[in-house]
């Protein structure tokens, strides 16, 4: 396999997610989560993983297939205080196999240490002194948004011993997308795929991935995408910069993937996590007994002010008109004039207009046309 980057162009990341089939855990499932508008799967969206969650330590939300967005805020404690969190969409989902890559804001120099978190989340402690990341290996699990690091295996169920890919996450966005890929791909199932992540040292390398062996990052480097036996020499941390600023680094090309990978697999992989992993979501809001009752009591006041204005309004014209027509006929009884008539016709004409019933009943309709407009 020849090309040397899997991700797709600005806009790839909204791909609905469809296709492939698989069976979801069911039940928790929400008709109205991002999954559902943006037409994934049945199966995903009827199972729990479909649903927002709370990320620790904010007021926000996140959740599977949301477009992200919203306005950026400043961290106000913990170990990150004063950091710009959140903004970004999905638009910008792919970053490239570069640790650091893929920031919509704030992705100056190499390191990575002191960035803000675009999506709300903390990059991916993949191995120790590696772009200066140390400081996100010390989060407490607890305050982490999305919690402890996972990794799960990504296997096709069609041939589990192929090949063998690996995604690396916070354990809410792993497991949604674990989900994700069960539904959309048709990857083994087993959930003990899915582990606590250790990072590894420079020293000690038994722990997978390795950062050499990304071979797409996600989310501004919060979520990576491996496979097993790549060896991305660009990416070891023996030819990492020397400092966030080094004047004298040039960047090695990446290595390519190897041939023989079946493309279409990775292709529905590689779109799906970047459809589905989480991104902030506020959840539309939600009406509850109280708020409802308040409608319903307002609401009949207003109908019943409602109509008595109306009511007062037709019973004044009612009685307006009503004295309209008794002016009118005493005017008209009172003001008879001399016509001189040519012809039969005309002479009948006038036998019917001085005929004081037919003059009332003009008039009466005139005003019940006027009530009628109430």
């Amino acid at each position: 396999m020849n090309f040397t980057h899997i991700f797709p162009r600005k806009g790839g990341g909204r791909s609905s997610g469809k296709g492939g089939k698989g069976d979801g855990d069911g039940g928790g499932g929400s008709k109205g989560s991002p999954a559902a508008r943006k037409g994934a799967s049945s199966s995903f969206t009827k199972s729990k993983f479909s649903n927002s969650f709370k990320l620790s330590g904010t007021k926000v939300s996140a959740a599977p297939y949301s477009d992200g967005g919203g306005k950026s805020f400043t961290i106000k404690s913990g170990p990150f205080s004063g950091r710009t969190s959140g903004g970004s969409t999905r638009d910008f989902v792919y970053g490239t196999r570069t640790y650091g890559s893929g920031y919509p804001y704030g992705g100056y120099g190499y390191y990575i240490s002191d960035r803000p978190f675009p999506y709300g989340f903390y990059p991916v402690y993949i191995q120790s002194n590696y772009y200066g990341n140390d400081e996100y290996g010390n989060v407490n699990n607890t305050d982490r948004p999305g919690g402890n690091f996972v990794a799960a295996i990504i296997q096709p169920s069609y041939n589990p011993s192929s090949v063998t890919y690996r995604i690396l996450g916070d354990n809410a966005s792993v497991s949604a997308v674990f989900q994700a890929l069960v539904s959309n791909c048709s990857i083994e199932s087993n959930t003990s795929n899915i582990f606590a992540f250790t990072p590894s040292t420079i020293t000690n390398t038994s722990t997978w991935p390795l950062p050499e062996q990304v071979i797409q990052w996600y989310r501004a480097s919060t979520f990576a995408l491996s496979l097993d036996g790549y060896n991305n020499t660009a990416a070891l941390a023996s030819n990492q910069p020397s400092s966030n600023s080094s004047t004298d680094f040039t960047p090695l090309p990446d290595t390519s993937l190897p041939d023989g990978l079946n493309t279409t697999f990775l292709e529905c992989v590689n779109s799906t996590v970047g459809a589905s992993v989480p991104m902030f979501y506020k959840p539309p809001p939600v009406l509850d007994a109280l708020d409802i009752s308040q409608i319903v009591v307002w609401g009949s006041v207003a109908l019943f002010f409602i109509a008595g204005i109306t009511y007062a309004i037709c019973r004044d014209l009612w009685k307006a008109c009503k004295s309209c027509c008794k002016r009118a006929t005493k005017k008209r009884g009172a003001k008879k004039k001399a016509v001189r008539y040519n012809s039969l016709e005309q002479v009948e004409q006038r036998n019917i207009n001085a005929n004081p019933v037919h003059r009332q009943a003009l008039v009466f309709e005139s005003c019940i046309a006027i009530f009628d407009l109430c």
